[in-house]
């Protein structure tokens, strides 16, 4: 007999009531498992072992050695990645004084650099995160070497959260935010630049954001 009705995942269901026809109900059911089933677990040498029947394309695999997953991909086993979003921006100022903090840059999208931007967007200079965790970086040049400390920060909604210092001779410097969790909708995060270089200079720079996770 056929199922008498179907369960909330469309699994077949079968009534007391019904005719038993014990092959084809029995049929249906290791059909339905086949094609809805579609992972194993099991050591390194159990997963490099399957062949035949016994692996598809797609198949999911866990594997209890690496702890990693795996999939299957027509002749192989792939270590699954993340896919992870990233976006760089470039940055620039003209004309920026010494002893001032400043976060208006000029912001501009790196497409070519860019796999996907619909986490963050570009507002007043500021990158406006979406819920998730992120990895931020900002790099700059300036035009002169620097005669004194400067500070580049990443400030989130206000609050600075990293900052670094670089002395005189240099006219590169970085600062990182490795890890932040943004669990507010429409989060800015600024970056702001407090310099000495010896007079009025022009800055230069790339943020660079990645999404880590949801």
């Amino acid at each position: 007999m056929a199922h008498d009705s179907l369960g909330t995942h469309n699994q077949p269901h079968y009534s007391s009531s019904g005719a038993p026809a014990d092959a084809p109900d029995l049929t249906e059911v290791s059909d339905y498992a086949a094609t809805v089933g579609n992972a194993k677990s099991g050591t390194t040498t159990q997963m490099n072992a399957l062949a035949g029947a016994d692996v598809w394309q797609g198949l999911v695999f866990s594997n209890t050695t690496d702890s990693g997953l795996y999939v299957y991909q027509g002749s192989a086993f792939a270590r699954y990645v993340p896919k992870l979003s990233h976006a760089e921006f470039t940055t620039s100022v003209t004309g920026l004084p010494d002893g001032t903090s400043f976060s208006a840059h000029t912001v501009t999208a790196d497409a070519t650099n860019t796999t996907d931007s619909a986490f963050v967007s570009i507002v007043s200079s500021a990158a406006r995160l979406q819920p998730g965790i992120y990895a931020l970086q900002w790099i700059t040049t300036n035009s002169v070497a620097y005669t004194g400390v400067t500070v580049l920060a990443i400030a989130v909604a206000g609050t600075t959260q990293a900052q670094h210092s670089v002395g005189t001779g240099t006219t590169t410097s970085s600062v990182e935010l490795p890890n932040l969790l943004v669990t507010a909708a429409n989060t800015d995060v600024t970056f702001v630049i407090s310099k000495t270089c010896g007079g009025t200079s022009n800055v230069t720079g790339r943020i660079r954001v990645t999404k880590i996770s949801a």
